[in-house]
């Protein structure tokens, strides 16, 4: 997996409804949807998926085993939220470090991670 060109892709995060609206464009490449009342994010995300006509080209970030099994027999690439943040700094690095020295990978907090937020594009 590759993804130092991330900035380019679409993102959409996926949450259990609570809110009136359905969506909110973040900006030109992130997108938040909500699930219905009567769904969960897990049902929305499953539905997306197989929906989408573009099966091929979906990436999904999750740590739900289900979606994860039901994302690859899509089509769709599917990996969980570690693994997807360690493929990011990894590129991150290497684009930053490119002779490639050793250098120790951060682990994840629980706090927005500033780079990702960079990549996407942070609404201000």
């Amino acid at each position: 997996m590759e993804f130092a060109g991330i900035g380019r892709h679409s993102v959409t995060l996926v949450y259990d409804g609570k809110f009136s609206t359905p969506a909110e464009r973040i900006s030109a490449t992130v997108e938040i949807r909500f699930s219905r009342p009567d769904e969960t994010a897990d049902d929305l995300i499953k539905r997306e998926i197989g929906i989408s006509k573009r099966r091929r080209s979906l990436f999904v970030v999750t740590d739900d085993l289900e979606i994860i099994g039901y994302a690859k027999e899509c089509g769709a690439k599917a990996v969980g939220s570690r693994e997807f943040m360690l493929q990011v700094r990894g590129a991150r690095l290497r684009t930053e470090n490119p002779l490639g020295h050793a250098e120790e990978k951060p682990e994840p907090s629980g706090n927005p991670d500033p780079e990702l937020l960079r990549l996407f594009g942070e609404k201000r």
